[in-house]
């Protein structure tokens, strides 16, 4: 059977650590060459990232093209590369990540046997750094205690429907039907973009044959700040689309939030609220830790300073997603009240 045409975009920005690695895990892709065209979106880079790239190109042994994002953020830049792709289908690809041989038929060959609107598979998260801090981040990113069943973060043996893919395949016609990519959301894109296409009866659909590796933030605070974005983003999706559009493990660290803002205010008023605090907190990071244990100790770095950067870690994930969603709810609220949209967020990697 005569293989379908597929462009693969990337969109970048800042990724001279990984872009090299990420481009020849595409060239070293076992779907026939003819077929495939890789785009590169770069939002103007103030690294070494367009170099790199230029400096690649010569070499490529499938077509490989660098467009550059004059509007620098990741839903845009999807949206160009989709108006750029001719391919029947389309990947959705990150540069911080490498991605296995066969990613890109596995892809394919799914889509068509499946009639999927979006399919995708699993990430192996690897360390950003060979410190005991990054691979407590590994920890916490994939235990079910810290993402909880996010299924392409902690995995599945069974291909299944999920609410959300990170690097998927697309029919091209479809996604330009569908509208792409909602440039409102900096973040959380994704999860929007597959909202949508669930609302409307189409599939999400995780394959675990299909893997790739993605590298993760290397320190407690990039992870904070990193949810921090995605819960404010999480709470425009809801008010966009109704609260009940989402999961309710999306809603866990928001009333994990509530729950700690409301005790601490409570315990101004009575002392007897700061033990409940206290010790509902001891709790919590004594069953993050109980979940994480054996992955810290499998990691290969010292055990007890692992587990303590992965309880920290799960912490930052969950603040960071509550205290992201109590912004964006109040951000919002704020721009009905001015009539004025905020501006655009920092986004940091």
């Amino acid at each position: 059977m005569s293989q379908p045409t597929v462009n693969v975009i990337i969109p970048c920005r800042n990724e001279e650590a990984h872009i090299e690695s990420c481009i020849r895990s595409l060239w070293n892709q076992d779907y026939p060459r003819e077929k495939l065209e890789v785009l590169i979106l770069d939002g103007k880079s103030e690294d070494r990232t367009q170099q790199i790239i230029r400096a690649l190109l010569p070499e490529a042994p499938v077509p490989t093209r660098l467009v550059v994002n004059a509007r620098r953020s990741i839903p845009a830049a999807l949206n160009k590369g989709i108006e750029e792709a001719k391919g029947e289908y389309i990947v959705r690809m990150d540069a911080h990540t490498r991605y296995a041989d066969n990613y890109i038929f596995e892809c394919v060959q799914h889509s068509i046997r499946t009639g999927a609107e979006n399919v995708g598979g699993a990430i192996i998260t690897c360390p950003g750094a060979e410190t005991a801090e990054a691979y407590g981040v590994v920890c916490g990113l994939t235990s079910v205690i810290g993402v909880g069943n996010s299924r392409f973060r902690v995995g599945s043996k069974d291909a299944i429907s999920v609410d959300t893919i990170p690097f998927g395949c697309f029919r091209r016609e479809f996604l330009k039907r569908i509208g792409g990519y909602n440039e409102a959301m900096l973040r959380a894109e994704d999860y929007e973009l597959n909202l949508r296409i669930r609302k409307s009866g189409g599939k999400v659909l995780l394959i675990p044959s299909i893997i790739s590796h993605y590298q993760a933030r290397d320190t407690i605070l990039k992870v904070y700040k990193t949810y921090y974005q995605y819960g404010q983003y999480k709470a425009a999706i809801a008010l966009k689309h109704g609260f009940f559009s989402l999961p309710w493990r999306q809603y866990v660290p928001l009333i994990f939030v509530l729950g700690n803002l409301g005790l601490a205010g409570l315990s101004f008023l009575c002392s007897c609220f700061l033990g409940i605090w206290l010790t509902l907190l001891a709790l919590y990071l004594g069953l993050a830790a109980a979940f994480l244990s054996p992955a810290a100790r499998s990691s290969g770095k010292p055990y007890l300073a692992v587990l303590e950067n992965a309880v920290l870690t799960v912490a930052a994930i969950h603040f960071g997603n509550g205290l992201g969603n109590l912004a964006g709810l109040f951000f919002k609220a704020m721009e009905r009240v001015s009539g004025q949209p905020r501006g655009d967020l920092s986004l940091t990697r």
